[in-house]
């Protein structure tokens, strides 16, 4: 199956939050792939997963814990944002 990327639409609060779980807020190349959120407060991820961006992992039952998906990692490329790639 081919994904068109340029079609998948995302929200800058969500290129963001996939920025952050690599870890690219403060390095120039990535360094993890994690993001812990609230139970409380998932949205922008669980509408990550949907889009196949990102996948679920853990739910402590406070947290869910969440990472971008090779897809999503071919996401932010196409769109320049460079140091995805651990």
């Amino acid at each position: 199956m081919t994904v068109n990327l340029g079609e998948i639409a995302v929200t800058q609060q969500q290129v963001n939050l996939m920025k952050h779980a690599l870890g690219l807020n403060n390095a120039k190349r990535a360094y993890r792939n994690h993001f812990a959120a609230l139970i409380a407060n998932p949205f922008n991820w669980d509408n990550l997963v949907k889009k196949g961006l990102a996948e679920k992992g853990e739910n402590t039952g406070r947290l869910i814990y969440y990472h971008v998906s090779e897809l999503g990692r071919q996401f932010l490329e196409f769109y320049g944002i460079e140091g995805v790639r651990e």
